[in-house]
């Protein structure tokens, strides 16, 4: 049953490394804008002190500190959302969502990324991804998931592939079309399961 269905696996990216790196880039950047607009405010605010006093011209120094070292600190555990070492998965596509019974197919187009990489099998037999048609929790399909980074290497990982699930069935043969939904999940090498997502409704036909 397993070569009815089948898995096509795109990597997009492989690289923590460039990721931080532009990620500290663009923080060093913001903190350089943010520190000269701070510094021509405060010698504004000191040219002008006839008008507004030295006690405003504190304030305002207070003030801006205060802003300057919150952006600064907030910005950093975003360089971290990648990092996770358990996968995340995101349904970005399914197609079609009507079909009949023995002709079509269903395609998923799933987008995953994994913290350290280890996303995929060495070993042909060893089933990672999980499809469940919610009809009923028996109606499992379970696929191959290929490596996607160098054996050895612990680097994030972030790439998309398509799932194909053929010979679909009205499980009551009496009926003319059934509705179901899909479940999917992902399994990586250390035994964590990703997060679970589930696709539009599909009309099954006869």
């Amino acid at each position: 049953k397993r070569s009815k269905n089948y898995f096509v696996f795109h990597l997009l990216k492989i690289s923590a490394q460039d990721y931080i790196k532009n990620t500290a880039q663009k923080n060093e950047q913001h903190d350089f804008i943010l520190k000269n607009d701070f510094l021509k405010t405060i010698i504004l605010l000191v040219l002008r002190r006839k008008f507004f006093g030295l006690k405003t011209v504190i304030y305002f120094f207070s003030f801006f500190m205060v802003v300057f070292f919150s952006c600064k600190k907030d910005s950093q555990p975003a360089a971290n959302l990648l990092l996770s070492d358990i996968p995340v998965i995101q349904l970005n596509s399914t197609s079609p969502t009507n079909i009949h019974q023995f002709e079509d197919s269903i395609k998923f187009m799933i987008q995953f990324t994994d913290g350290n990489g280890d996303v995929g099998d060495y070993n042909a037999d060893s089933l990672s991804l999980v499809v469940v048609d919610n009809r009923n929790s028996l109606l499992v399909n379970r696929f191959h998931v290929p490596p996607v980074a160098p054996q050895g290497s612990t680097v994030a990982v972030q790439g998309q592939f398509t799932v194909v699930l053929k010979s679909i069935i009205l499980l009551n043969s009496a009926s003319a079309n059934e509705t179901t939904t899909f479940s999917i999940k992902l399994k990586d090498r250390a035994g964590n399961w990703s997060n679970t997502v589930v696709s539009p409704i599909v009309t099954i036909l006869s």
